[in-house]
């Protein structure tokens, strides 16, 4: 999605029976890539990064005419800055399992909680290791009546990505519930060291501050920087300023 994160990338066509490489080329910062004409056949393209690992593959018609356009996996479902693991990257779930994920998505679009869980829970059934399903199970028991639920599937994900942002968040937000600052602090900070622009994990790292009765100046600031964002955050700092 720009210049800085396209450098580096390579392009390259792999001969699906061999394996090897039969056609490579740097992207550049446009995200422009220029590959030499080849026999007409189905072959693998890919995205490597410096450091060769694997980033996106899809097999393809190399005679199709016309211009061909990749669309990078994001870094993160909900599209915030931050890192993605390696393990989570490569990993490929089984059509069953999306298409159950894809109908959990249009039953929460419809606000039907409980059909939502049920198309995750087949989901993470199917595929064991489907990181969004497990992140998103849990997000949806923990705004539920049993959030002790949610746990179990906020872990499995953790297992998964360490280092994802929202799910961090999620995880902060358990531990708060249950008195647990300590704990939704450590969670909280480490959200906001993948993702520093991420509004809840502010909003989480100064309610775990403030219960805990430490940092409160800090707290207000981590407040104070998303009040305009998140009517939560203002009537928390307005709370303490009092």
């Amino acid at each position: 999605s720009s210049p800085d994160t396209l450098r580096g990338l390579r392009v390259q066509l792999i001969d699906i029976a061999t394996r090897r490489i039969i056609a490579e080329a740097r992207v550049f910062g446009n995200g422009a890539f220029d590959l030499p004409s080849q026999t007409a056949g189905f072959a693998e393209l890919r995205f490597v990064d410096e450091a060769g690992t694997v980033l996106y593959e899809q097999e393809i018609h190399t005679a199709a005419p016309g211009h061909l356009a990749v669309q990078l996996p994001s870094r993160q479902s909900n599209g915030a800055r931050g890192s993605i693991s390696a393990g989570r990257l490569g990993h490929k779930t089984p059509k069953a399992a999306l298409k159950e994920f894809a109908e959990a998505q249009k039953a929460h679009k419809a606000k039907d909680r409980d059909r939502a869980i049920e198309h995750l829970k087949a989901a993470t059934e199917i595929d064991p290791f489907y990181f969004d399903a497990l992140k998103n199970l849990g997000a949806l028991y923990l705004q539920g009546p049993t959030p002790e639920a949610a746990k179990p599937f906020l872990d499995r994900a953790r297992q998964i990505d360490p280092n994802d942002s929202p799910n961090n968040t999620n995880l902060s937000a358990y531990h708060a519930q249950r008195a647990e600052y300590a704990e939704a602090e450590e969670l909280a900070r480490l959200s906001l060291r993948d993702d520093p622009d991420s509004v809840r994990a502010h909003y989480m790292l100064a309610f775990a501050l403030i219960n805990q009765g430490k940092d409160i100046a800090g707290a207000r600031q981590h407040l104070a920087g998303i009040g305009d964002r998140f009517e939560a955050a203002r009537r928390l700092l307005q709370s303490i300023s009092r």
